[in-house]
């Protein structure tokens, strides 16, 4: 089995610190998944339908909810194009660890949209300590890197 991450590949976010960064790819193929009317999600295990995962925790102290009503997290996924102007990635969010994905597992939070940056925010943000998975792929379009 071959599989991508992240690097690093994972972190974790509070209510004091500052954005985490991460670097993923390069993809040398495209992950033509999630079909659409069959799949709910990617299909993301392998090299033939590569995504690379980055575990995010997410902490924040009891009562930061309530005081922050309208908190959230915001995931950006840039990538610099190899040239071709035809570059696209997709951007998946799982609430937990997630790792393999049959094309069966919808997203909880998600950015398709073939712009650049794809952007998909996680809300609401809630108490405590909370793990997400953000997979992201190479859709049918040429890329060679990830930023």
């Amino acid at each position: 089995m071959f599989s991508f991450a992240a690097t690093p590949s994972s972190g974790t976010l509070t209510d004091t610190s500052g954005p985490l960064t991460y670097t993923g790819g390069p993809f040398f193929v495209a992950n033509p998944t999630p079909i659409l009317f069959v799949d709910q999600g990617p299909e993301c295990f392998g090299s033939a339908q590569p995504c690379d995962d980055y575990v995010l925790t997410v902490t924040v102290p009891a009562g930061y909810a309530a005081a922050h009503p309208n908190a959230a997290v915001k995931a950006t996924l840039s990538w610099t194009d190899s040239g071709s102007g035809r570059s696209d990635y997709d951007l998946y969010v799982y609430s937990g660890i997630v790792h393999d994905t049959d094309g069966s597992q919808s997203a909880d939070f998600q950015s398709t949209s073939s712009s650049n940056p794809e952007i998909s925010t996680i809300s609401p943000v809630m108490d405590g300590t909370h793990q997400y998975t953000l997979k992201w792929c190479r859709t049918r379009r040429q890329a060679r890197t990830f930023t």
